[in-house]
């Protein structure tokens, strides 16, 4: 968090887009300004979204009295609480654009504040130490044999696999799309978090009765 939060302050007050310049060992380096602070920010950054989902997955198996359906339906509650985080941090944004506009990249501006109350709520969170005694250190192995076992498991990861693939295109394209359309720089974060609004409706509604009925 506090590599996220450095790197993430660091980033909002570049100036310069900074360059990946191709070498013959790695396929890009970054060589300063925004590219160097962004490769650091997602370095520190991407683990933690694995790291908090098996933290939440571990808490909620060891909870007593609550059947599968149960974690299951307790599961979908919290992560539709990321997702209002997430349209949140839009109008936030959207806010700080407008008040701050003398800062080069304010989105990293929150994004600095928003790790460093990350920091201070992780000391908030149980205990959670890395188990030394795992029967199986390479028990994510047995995942794959879901291809296997869960009917139209495959089916389900090819429409996620070209899903991941399109939102590249939504995050980076639609911002400039809505600017063409004359929606003001402040409010495209809010803007593209209808999307976001659709999925709190996905998964609060409509996950619910799926898990019921099937």
């Amino acid at each position: 968090a506090a590599i996220c939060a450095g790197s993430a302050w660091w980033i909002s007050g570049q100036n310069s887009a900074g360059n990946l310049l191709p070498t013959l060992w790695f396929p890009l380096i970054p060589t300063g300004g925004l590219a160097l602070g962004l490769v650091v920010w997602a370095i520190a950054f991407a683990p933690t979204i694995g790291i908090g989902n098996s933290i939440c997955l571990y808490h909620l198996s060891r909870e007593e009295g609550t059947g599968e359906a149960e974690r299951e339906r307790v599961f979908s509650v919290i992560r539709t609480a990321g997702t209002v985080g997430w349209i949140a941090v839009a109008f936030v944004e959207g806010w700080a654009k407008t008040a701050f506009p003398n800062v080069p990249v304010v989105e990293f501006a929150v994004s600095a504040i928003a790790a460093v109350l990350w920091a201070v709520a992780s000391f908030l969170l149980p205990n959670t130490p890395p188990r030394s005694d795992a029967p199986d250190p390479l028990a994510f192995l047995k995942a794959f044999d879901l291809f296997k076992k869960v009917p139209g498991f495959t089916a389900f990861m090819i429409v996620s696999l070209v899903a991941s693939v399109e939102f590249q295109f939504f995050y980076t394209l639609s911002g400039q799309f809505l600017g063409s359309l004359g929606v003001p720089e402040s409010q495209i974060a809010p803007y593209k978090s209808t999307s976001q609004m659709a999925e709190v409706v996905s998964l609060a509604v409509l996950l619910p009765i799926a898990l019921r009925k099937w």
